[in-house]
This record gives structure tokens, C-alpha cells and sequence, in this order.
């Protein structure tokens, strides 16, 4: 199993992201609301992978692997691998495209994946990871 307190902050840092965005969509900060839903599936995706011992310096790596080894596998329905890489390629625009407009639904809709993809996630990695006291009192007080 991997070092709890690390896998706890990777948790931690999901969470503050998710909460983030829901403020920032509150405020019609819809740009970077998008970027903190990602950011939110990001650090979950991050952590199943330090579950495995792994770590990675690179988005793109990261993806890779929670594509590789739980979607091709299908240990995790593929929609949450449609949900991060849509989230990813709108984060990319609304970061470096200068110009570019990200819409209330846009914004809306990535925050509820993000929602929904970080039960499922924190839901596997109690289920199957590290089945920690913290996370089934995350899971409980926030997804149910």
C-alpha cells in the first residue's frame, strides 16, 4: 500500500480543488472553474497511480496511465476516462488559448464530472486501495 500520508494530501489537494471550483462557478469565474475541476480529477487520477507505487512529472503521463491500466482493464468505467480528457483538452484552452471563452454550461458540466468522477475514484481506491478511515469519512460527509 502506498505511504498514507501522501495519498491522504493528493486527497486533500482533489478536494480543495473541487471546492474551489464550485466558488469559482459561483462567482461566474468560468475559466477557471473548468481548471480546478480538472485539477481536482487530476490529483485523484495521480493518486490511484501512487496507489501502484508510481508517480509522474507529466500530465500527460498520468492520463496515460489511468487510461492503461484501469480503462483498458476495465476496472474503471471508461466514461470517467472520457470525463478527465475532455476536462484536460478544456483546461488547455481555457489556460493557453488566449481568447477563448469557456460558457456557464461548459463550466457547470465539468465541475458535476468532476463531482461525480471524484465518488467514483475515491470510492475504487477505498474499495480496492487503502481502505483508510479517512477516506470512507471523505466519501461519507461529501458524495453521500
Amino acid at each position: 500500500m502506498a505511504d498514507e500520508p501522501v495519498l491522504l494530501s493528493m486527497i486533500d489537494m482533489a478536494m480543495e480543488c473541487l471546492d474551489d471550483a464550485e466558488l469559482l462557478l459561483n462567482e461566474d469565474r468560468y475559466r477557471s472553474a473548468v481548471t480546478k475541476s480538472y485539477y481536482a480529477m487530476f490529483h485523484l487520477s495521480n493518486a490511484l497511480a501512487f496507489c501502484d507505487g508510481k508517480q509522474f512529472s507529466r500530465h500527460s503521463q498520468v492520463i496515460g496511465y489511468f487510461g492503461s491500466q484501469y480503462i483498458r482493464t476495465n476496472e474503471i468505467d471508461r466514461n470517467w476516462f472520457s470525463a478527465l480528457n475532455g476536462a484536460s483538452a478544456l483546461r488547455n484552452k481555457s489556460d493557453y488559448l488566449y481568447g477563448s471563452v469557456v460558457t456557464k454550461p461548459e463550466a457547470e458540466q465539468h465541475y458535476s464530472n468532476a463531482v461525480l468522477f471524484s465518488k467514483a475514484i475515491l470510492s475504487y481506491i477505498f474499495d480496492k486501495k487503502c481502505s483508510s478511515d479517512v477516506i470512507k469519512t471523505i466519501l461519507d460527509e461529501r458524495f453521500i
